[in-house]
């Protein structure tokens, strides 16, 4: 039991380890640049609205006709 478990703790332990910087401190944040905030936050909320509703967001409502959202990211 206790083998079991200890991979992924030591999975986890490297993954957090690895990151430090960033998991661990608030130095870096994503949505730091006014560029991402401007393409990321109006998409997020798209999408968890077309899922709420049960249809999966293929193409965002974004100016210029929109653009796949597998593409935005």
């Amino acid at each position: 039991m206790l083998r079991r478990a200890a991979t992924p703790v030591l999975l986890a332990a490297l993954v957090i380890l690895f990151h430090s910087k960033v998991t661990l401190t608030l130095e870096y944040v994503w949505f730091d640049h006014a560029d991402m905030v401007d393409l990321e936050i109006p998409r997020l909320p798209f999408q968890a609205r077309e899922l709420h509703h049960g249809r999966f967001p293929l193409w965002g409502p974004s100016p210029r006709a929109g653009q796949p959202l597998i593409g935005q990211t």
